[in-house]
């Protein structure tokens, strides 16, 4: 797990923006490695898909542009999505 500190954006530290984002009462955003990203890829089919088609690189490497997402399990998490949305509305959730 990793803390606030350990995210950099240049010589300036991402923590405090972090904090900012926080205090508005917005979730923490998930920050993941270029690695982290290409072993999850799978994993997060669909959302990777969705950044695919709608970002704007700010700074750094564009790992988006080049990340190859298998659409092998796509059809199975948009199965389980459904799934789970249809029971959760049976049961009102």
């Amino acid at each position: 797990m990793r803390s606030e500190g350990d995210f950099f954006c240049g010589d300036r530290g991402a923590g405090s923006a972090i904090e900012w984002w926080s205090k508005q009462k917005h979730r923490v955003p998930l920050l993941l490695s270029a690695d982290e990203m290409r072993q999850s890829a799978d994993v997060f089919s669909i959302e990777f898909l969705d950044m695919q088609r709608h970002y704007r690189l700010l700074w750094g490497e564009d790992i988006l542009k080049t990340l190859e997402i298998p659409m092998r399990w796509h059809r199975a998490q948009v199965e389980y999505e459904l799934r789970e949305k249809t029971i959760c509305c049976a049961s009102a959730c």
